[in-house]
């Protein structure tokens, strides 16, 4: 009688404790994921949202900042803006756009921070390849492969020279890809 009651106990917990339970708290961990990804989902809806508000203001600032300095530029001149405030700036401008050195040199100092202002190129080496200044690759050197339908730029260098294409903390080469718009890998 004994055997014959734990076995019902044994059978009765496995049925109601242990088997719906484990249901029970999977279903709670899906509902609890699924809710992180929604939030996920806003956040980088919200992300995507500033990054394009931080973009069109320092469009403002350096169309401004251009103007100050005496150049006839606009919004629509400056297509795209790498930027780490305090650090270091690259404009990609139209590719009609002439910068002089002076211009630069006084928009570096009025925003304190080093800036690269650069014409665009139908040649995506070409503008590869001006954007990672002060490292000076020939487009020759840059491979552009693809890979999962991505583009990655391959860019063999010698060692000496990596920290250069590099830079201080990853900074030039983060920026000269986010202003190509391509992964940039230096080998």
């Amino acid at each position: 009688m004994e055997r014959k009651t734990r076995g019902a106990y044994k059978t009765w917990f496995y049925e109601n404790i242990t088997t719906k339970g484990r249901k029970a708290m999977l279903n709670q961990v899906t509902d609890y994921i699924n809710g992180i990804l929604e939030v996920t989902d806003i956040l980088k809806e919200y992300t995507m949202q500033l990054r394009e508000l931080n973009n069109q203001m320092n469009k403002k600032l350096f169309t401004w900042l251009l103007q100050l300095e005496g150049t006839k530029c606009l919004d629509k001149d400056i297509l795209s803006i790498a930027r780490e405030q305090g650090i270091s700036s690259k404009i990609l401008m139209a590719a009609s756009w002439r910068i002089e050195d002076k211009v630069q040199k006084n928009v570096e100092k009025l925003c304190s921070e080093r800036v690269l202002l650069l014409n665009d190129s139908n040649d995506i080496s070409e503008l590869i390849a001006k954007s990672l200044y002060p490292a000076a690759p020939l487009p020759s050197q840059i491979k552009i492969i693809k890979e999962h339908n991505k583009r990655i730029a391959k860019i063999t260098v010698p060692n000496q020279e990596k920290g250069l294409y590099i830079g201080r903390n990853g900074v030039n080469i983060r920026l000269a890809q986010r202003i190509c718009g391509i992964k940039i890998e230096i080998n």
